[in-house]
């Protein structure tokens, strides 16, 4: 599963800090694209 999330955050081009957060986030959560982009966004956008 933390390859699968790994894959995903490479494919958007997370930075250190957001993939830190993401790993905590879906830890005990279903990890789909979807969902782990949608996170990425709500945290960029937390940064504007």
């Amino acid at each position: 599963m933390k390859m699968h999330l790994m894959n995903i955050l490479n494919h958007l081009e997370a930075n250190n800090e957001e993939r830190e957060l993401a790993k905590v986030k879906f830890e005990n959560e279903i990890i789909s694209f979807n969902a782990v982009r949608e996170y990425i966004k709500s945290l960029r956008e937390l940064d504007n």
